[in-house]
């Protein structure tokens, strides 16, 4: 059964299934923890995930994004990825390394994945395994990279940074890392999200605006001088007013998430459209004076009621 939750019956060329509730990591932000928690280790079948995807496909959509968990875990994995890009999707897979550290995988699946993002949070082990509560997850990543720049088929490479008070002071070793990786196509530095276990210890783990700030200036000079697109996601445009088309916000666009749901004894695929990347974000009064007021997704609400409005500064233009 799927239960939908749209903003509005337009054609969404984007979609983003969550196909796998299995991770090898414990990340201290994970914004899927409750659904992770709820159904530990389940899969999406894939019967129900070819025949959603076929469905989006006749409607319209055009880009396919594999996620979870870590969406490589699931036994049917190269199946699906394979499926998808038959129906001429383009296929995304948002990854923390998982089983692309074996090589034999990678030759298996990368001649169906057309881009991967892969999540990096520190420039060496150390703050890395931190963030993700496992001591071998730097290592799978790394590797899997090795396997991905070695291989005859590429696909483009994305980097996700998630930023927190704990490796904020490692962010430009991050990005140079980031840089360095052969075939990177972009590298985006992720505000904490206040979803899932971030939620619980977002007061402890989310870094104020204003450092972020001065940090991005930094990052951007770094990626930039590497030919390497960089942009920041769960910032107002504001933050980035001496430049706004490094806001992630900017780039958004609409997509329907697909992914399971439990309540009480009940699971259901959930389908959720969105047209703007205002997740849990809010707008405030200074916030209809901004020149880009309609484009930005404003401000998370947790972040707000935390730490306040006094950082906010509408852009003139």
């Amino acid at each position: 059964m799927v239960q939908k939750n749209k903003t509005n019956e337009k054609n969404i060329e984007r979609v983003e299934f969550h196909v796998s509730y299995s991770c090898r990591n414990n990340c201290v932000f994970c914004s899927e923890y409750d659904q992770m928690r709820s159904m530990p280790g389940h899969f999406v079948d894939k019967a129900i995930f070819l025949r959603n995807i076929r469905n989006y496909a006749q409607k319209g959509a055009r880009h396919i994004t594999l996620t979870g968990g870590e969406p490589s875990l699931h036994p049917d994995f190269l199946d699906m990825i394979r499926l998808a890009k038959g129906m001429g999707l383009t296929v995304y897979v948002s990854s923390n390394g998982g089983k692309f550290a074996s090589g034999r995988f990678c030759r298996a699946a990368l001649p169906h994945i057309d881009e991967i993002s892969f999540s990096l949070h520190g420039p060496d082990a150390a703050v890395h395994n931190a963030h993700t509560r496992n001591n071998k997850s730097f290592d799978t990543l790394m590797r899997a990279i090795r396997n991905i720049e070695r291989a005859p088929f590429t696909p483009a490479l994305f980097i996700n940074t998630v930023v927190t008070n704990n490796n904020i002071d490692a962010l430009e070793r991050t990005v140079r890392l980031a840089t360095r990786i052969i075939g990177i196509k972009q590298i985006l530095v992720s505000n904490v999200a206040p979803e899932g276990r971030a939620r619980q210890f977002f007061k402890e783990l989310a870094v104020p605006l204003e450092r972020l700030q001065d940090k991005a200036a930094k990052l951007a000079l770094i990626a930039e001088q590497a030919f390497i697109k960089i942009r920041f996601f769960g910032m107002p445009v504001c933050s980035l007013d001496w430049r706004p088309d490094l806001s992630n916000d900017l780039h958004w666009t609409p997509r329907t998430t697909l992914e399971l749901w439990k309540n009480k004894n009940r699971t259901f695929l959930k389908e959720t459209t969105t047209l703007a990347p205002d997740r849990n974000r809010k707008k405030t009064q200074k916030c209809r004076a901004c020149f880009y007021r309609d484009a930005c997704g404003g401000v998370f609400e947790l972040y707000l009621s935390t730490f306040g409005y006094q950082e906010i500064k509408p852009c003139a233009r």
